[in-house]
């Protein structure tokens, strides 16, 4: 009976996935674990993973649950033989058991089937040794957006679950720059893009040592099977003893006889193809090739050693029943044991510090397919041997490999020249690798080459290249063709809606703004979604903000610059906590953060350690974000030092700061320079043009005691537009100097609106001088008010100008009390003219002894009226040693009438210069009279 379409097997999954069960996909419950390569465990017996010991559940797997629920991809991590396929499995079996399994064959094979339709709904895909599947034509971000877009219905969407070594996940890491001489031409390049959206609970990391709680779960396991129990005391470690790694390692390093030594050579063979790039199956041919160079030189001529096919068998043997050094596979083929190969690229024995040697990859150059070649090139770049990549990526180039052109062109700017480079990426280019029309235009416009940039980004472009869209959308942008940006950013995905966001924003739409921001975050845009966060506490909305950030941290975005948006987001999810007063909540964000490498974040824990009186703890965290050249961290620790007394540490820091161009440790170095007026003046002059108002103050400060005025007044001006308010009252004195008087009023105006009590002062003197009595009188009573004492007196003499004693009274006893002498003198006076002549007497001793010459004359008086002669000459003395006109006429007086002519003269003579008329006209009358 033939099947209708609707039950038919998927289209094409006959040799593009594995293990399928007639013809379908299996649900993930009917694989045997060992079948997706679950290494076996020591003392098993058969072939199935009914030997394996226990589950020991570990930290990883709540996390694990919950992403795999969510749907999209997942990364496990860790070293060879952690457990990090029994662990994906385990839960994926706990989960998802009926879930249909998708193993492909390779890349290729993968997309091949999603290009057709053929990967089912809620399909999990099973990608172990996730570095096999990143080749070109393989599985990249745009292939994961296919299977895995964004907004599925919860019922439809798939999960890719793959696993990874750390050795060589550390290589597509140490690519993620993008330099286009180094890390990023040694692993495919889509493949580092892939990677590093992988953040968060996307990329989870399987430990080698197990926690507490592990080794908890572990023991209780123990009483079941006496493998756990045995490797919990192992000194190998949990993982690597139920494995039998160190057992393989001594198989492989520790023995002797031909045997042996054969045995030895071809599983070193195999291991270091693995290490040359080929990390697929070795064909017999090659390592037979290949084992002469291997063997010790005293057996490679021997006649008597045993045939290969011994050798082999004796390194495919199980080690302790569990896995072997060597695995052989279809067609006569043979790939080293993972464990092996991360225990070599440790230096560890027999390899050691050795290098690949130059046969092996020349023999395997010489077999390899184009594909293979280029990624022996890549394999060569990473370990510095530039002369077997170059031959490589030739060769995969020669066959028109455009990612070997690429490559090629990487590897040889530095030795051939920046043309030899873009000769080889046009070629790529004009191949139709979009990829690399995408980088030339990257490449090209920073060097301002816009025309030729615009050009590569177009042919991009209209191939759908979404990252090269968004490029040319920038560049249009750039130049003011809003209207085709917006054509282009639109068609760029979640990378060109932030961009566009961003664009709306910067020409002041916030609505279209928040509309293109909202959109690139719902499609899953960490940056966006980061932005957006921001954009709502902004307006208050916090609320959601956090609702943003969460979703960045708990790493739900798949897109834009994951680690840094997770880092932010932390930052403010601990600014929002500490706003609440939430400080325990907000120091566990910050710490999060920190680990991420945010230095804001390593910032405020050092200000938490500070408030909590712990400089220890500060000086930790502001010396790591220092690290991190976060010049605000340096200032402080320049503080910190300079606080303990360590002079020369905190001008160590602040220098680095002011590298950094801090400008308040450019200020705190020119007070530590106070003995040198040439390295005062130069920090001053640094802190100003880097925009410190308090140093343009100081330096025209400098200015103005060198005569220097016009210096003085830039940079007092300077201070003055940016609201110094000293700085505005002295441009004020400088142009009421000068007799501009708008200017004057001007400044002492602006700065007088900044409270500045001088400034209130000389605005109403400057509305005297034009007549504008009415502005004086209310900007003194505001400077009066406000606690100016020099106009408290001035207001006193103003009243009783106009005759009001009251509140002449009221102002002067206000300034007297507030130490003005003169107001003391004049309310003296009220109050002698009033009959109170104790207080009288009080206010002009204490004004008197301030200094203040009118007290001291009217002291004179009222000694001179009471016939106290001797005291009044004493206080008229000590008035006209100040300059008293007053004192020195009546000193004259006091002179007359005890017959003292001369003492008359000489009085009256120092009065009348000092232009006192009444001195004048007893001068003249003294004259008569002689």
């Amino acid at each position: 009976m033939l099947q209708s379409d609707a039950v038919r097997p998927p289209v094409g999954l006959a040799g593009r996935a594995l293990h399928l069960v007639g013809g379908r996909l299996p649900a993930v419950r009917e694989i045997d674990l060992l079948a997706l390569r679950v290494k076996p465990a020591i003392e098993s017996s058969g072939d199935t993973d009914a030997d394996l010991p226990p589950y020991v559940a570990r930290d990883v797997d709540a996390r694990l649950r919950e992403t795999v629920l969510i749907g999209g991809m997942v990364l496990l991590h860790g070293r060879a033989a952690a457990g990090k396929s029994r662990t994906a499995l385990e839960v994926l079996r706990a989960v998802l058991p009926d879930a249909p399994l998708l193993v492909p064959r390779d890349g290729q094979a993968l997309r091949e089937l999603a290009e057709s339709g053929s990967v089912p709904e809620r399909v999990v895909v099973w990608l172990d040794d996730l570095e096999r599947f990143l080749r070109p034509g393989g599985f990249d971000l745009a292939l994961l957006q296919r299977l895995c877009p964004s907004g599925a219905a919860p019922a439809t969407r798939r999960t890719v679950v793959a696993t990874m070594r750390d050795q060589e996940l550390a290589r597509y890491d140490h690519a993620t720059g993008g330099d286009r001489d180094g890390a990023s031409a040694m692993v495919d390049r889509q493949g580092v893009e892939l990677i590093e959206q992988l953040r968060g609970r996307r990329r989870l990391h399987v430990a080698q040592v197990l926690s507490r709680a592990e080794h908890e779960g572990a023991a209780r396991q123990a009483t079941r099977d006496s493998r756990v129990a045995r490797a919990l005391v192992a000194d190998e470690g949990f993982a690597e003893f139920l494995a039998a790694g160190v057992g393989m390692v001594r198989r492989w390093s520790t023995g002797d006889g031909p045997l042996f030594h054969v045995g030895q050579a071809l599983i070193s063979i195999a291991v270091d193809c693995r290490r040359a790039g080929l990390h697929g199956p070795i064909h017999t041919s090659i390592l037979e090739a290949l084992k002469p160079a291997y063997l010790p030189p005293v057996l490679r001529h021997r006649a008597d050693l045993p045939p290969t096919h011994d050798a082999l068998a004796w390194a495919c043997e199980r080690v302790l029943g569990a896995s072997s050094c060597l695995q052989p596979r279809q067609d006569d083929c043979y790939v080293a044991a993972d464990y092996l190969v991360d225990h070599a690229q440790r230096g560890g024995a027999p390899v050691g510090d050795a290098q690949v040697p130059d046969v092996t990859w020349l023999v395997l150059l010489k077999a390899a397919s184009t594909a293979q070649a280029y990624d022996i090139g890549v394999a060569a770049r990473s370990t510095e041997r530039r002369d077997i990549a170059e031959l490589a990526f030739r060769a995969a180039a020669a066959a028109g490999h455009t990612d070997a052109m690429f490559s090629l062109g990487a590897l040889l700017v530095r030795t051939h020249g920046r043309d030899e480079m873009l000769r080889w990426w046009r070629a790529a280019a004009q191949a139709g690798d979009t990829m690399v029309m995408n980088n030339l235009g990257s490449f090209l416009e920073p060097a301002g080459e816009l025309d030729e940039a615009e050009h590569w980004w177009r042919l991009a472009a209209a191939t759908g290249h979404q990252v090269a869209m968004g490029n040319l959308g920038g560049l249009l942008s750039d130049r003011g063709d809003d209207e085709e940006a917006e054509h282009w950013l639109h068609a760029a995905g979640d990378e060109g809606l932030y961009n566009l966001a961003r664009m709306k924003l910067a020409r002041g739409d916030a609505e279209q703004g928040e509309r293109y921001l909202r959109e690139a975050a719902l499609g899953g845009h960490s940056a966006a979604m980061m932005n957006l966060g921001v954009l709502l506490k902004d307006r208050g909305e916090g609320a959601e903000a956090e609702r943003w950030w969460l979703r960045v941290v708990d790493g739900v975005g798949v897109r834009g610059i994951i680690e840094v948006a997770r880092s932010l987001s932390m930052f403010n999810l601990g600014v929002v906590c500490e706003a609440r007063g939430e400080r325990e909540r907000a120091e566990y964000w910050w710490r999060a953060a920190a680990d991420c490498g945010d230095e804001q974040s390593m910032f405020n824990l050092a200000l938490v350690a500070l408030k909590r009186d712990d400089p220890v703890e500060a000086e930790r965290w502001f010396l790591h974000a220092a690290d991190e050249d976060f010049a605000d961290a340096m200032f402080h620790l320049g503080a910190l030092y300079r606080r303990r007394g360590d002079v020369v540490g905190a001008e160590r820091w602040w220098r680095a700061a002011a590298g950094h161009g801090h400008p308040d440790a450019m200020v705190n170095l020119a007070h530590l320079a106070a003995d040198d007026p040439d390295q005062v003046r130069y920090w001053y002059q640094a802190a100003s043009e880097a925009g410190q108002v308090d140093a343009m103050f100081e330096l025209a400060s400098l200015h103005y005691g060198q005569d220097e005025v016009r210096s003085a007044e830039h940079w007092w001006l300077r201070a003055a537009e940016a609201g110094h308010g000293d700085a505005m009252y002295n441009v004020g004195a400088l142009a009421l100097n000068r007799g501009d008087l708008v200017q004057a009023r001007h400044w002492y105006h602006r700065a007088a609106e900044a409270r500045h009590l001088q400034a209130m002062a000389a605005l109403s003197d400057v509305c005297d001088l034009e007549g504008d009595f009415a502005e004086a009188e209310q900007w003194r009573v505001t400077a009066a008010t406000a606690g100016h004492v020099p106009s408290m007196t001035d207001l006193g003499v103003a009243c009783l100008d106009r005759e009001d004693e009251t509140n002449a009274r009221h102002w002067f006893r206000l300034a007297a009390e507030a130490g003005d002498t003169s107001a003391m003198s004049h309310l003296g006076v009220l109050l002698a003219n009033q009959g109170e002549l104790a207080e009288a007497l009080h206010w002009w001793t204490t004004s008197a002894a301030g200094g203040d010459s009118v007290a001291m004359a009217n002291l004179g008086v009222l000694a001179e009226n009471g016939k106290d002669t001797t005291h009044a000459r004493q206080w008229y003395r000590r008035a006209a040693d100040l300059g008293h006109p007053g004192a020195m006429v009546r000193l004259g007086a006091l002179a007359y009438r005890e017959d003292d002519v001369a003492g008359a003269e000489h009085w009256w003579s120092l009065a009348a210069q000092e232009g006192d008329t009444t001195a004048a006209e007893l001068l003249r009358e003294l004259g008569e009279r002689q």
